[in-house]
C-alpha cells in the first residue's frame, strides 16, 4: 500500500472550450510548472539543458506523478513517514499554486492500494502507444472522494491518517506544516 493524491482541476472543460490554441498551450504551460514547482518543494531552480529555461529541481524528489487532462495523480514507491511528509507538502504546494494562480482544484489524499504499469513505443511510422496505467482501490476511492467535494481545496482521508499516525508523530507534522484542521475532524489530539 501506498500514499496517493488525487486532484481534478475545477472549470478545465469551459477553459478548453473558450479558449484560442495560442492560449491554451499558453496556460497549460502553467498547469505543468504549477507540478513540477510543488515537486520540487524548497530547492532552487535550475537551468534546462535542453530549452536554457528557468525549470524547477525535482530531482530531490522520490514522488511519482501522472497527469492526464485535467487530472494529477501523485504517489509514494513505499510508506515510511517521509513519504506521508512528502506528499502532504507537495498536495499543499500544488494546491496552494492552483487555486492562488491558476484553476482551482479539488484534491484527496489517501493510503491504500495501488499499481502503476509504465510502458511508452513508438511505430516505425512514427505512431505512439502510451499504456502508463495506474489502478487499485485507493484510486478509485480518492477519485469518488474528491468528485463528491463540493469545495475546492484538499482533504486527506482517515486512512492516511490512521497509517502514517502508527509511524510517527503526526501532531507534529500537521501543526508544523500549518494542517490543523485534520486533527480534530479525525479525533487525533
Amino acid at each position: 500500500a501506498n500514499f496517493l493524491a488525487y486532484f481534478d482541476l475545477l472549470g478545465y472543460k469551459k477553459f478548453i472550450e473558450n479558449n484560442t490554441e495560442d492560449h491554451l498551450n499558453y496556460r497549460t504551460n502553467h498547469f505543468g510548472r504549477n507540478i513540477e514547482m510543488a515537486l520540487a518543494l524548497d530547492h532552487p531552480n535550475i537551468q534546462s539543458k535542453r530549452s536554457g529555461a528557468i525549470i524547477s529541481d525535482i530531482s530531490h524528489s522520490t514522488l511519482n506523478c501522472l497527469t492526464f487532462s485535467d487530472t494529477v495523480i501523485l504517489w509514494t514507491n513505499s510508506n515510511t513517514f517521509q513519504d506521508f511528509e512528502e506528499i502532504l507538502k507537495v498536495a499543499y504546494k500544488f494546491n496552494s499554486f492552483n487555486i492562488m494562480h491558476d484553476f482551482p482544484s479539488r484534491g484527496y489524499v489517501v493510503f491504500g492500494d495501488i499499481w502503476y504499469k509504465p510502458f511508452d513505443s513508438e511505430n516505425l511510422r512514427g505512431g505512439k502507444y502510451m499504456l502508463n496505467m495506474i489502478y487499485g482501490k485507493a484510486l478509485i476511492y480518492a477519485h469518488l472522494s474528491a468528485e463528491a467535494m463540493s469545495w475546492a481545496g484538499c482533504e486527506l482521508d482517515n486512512s492516511a491518517i490512521a497509517y502514517a499516525n502508527t509511524l510517527g508523530d503526526i501532531v507534529t507534522l500537521l501543526v508544523s506544516l500549518r494542517l490543523t484542521t485534520p486533527l480534530y475532524k479525525f479525533g487525533i489530539k
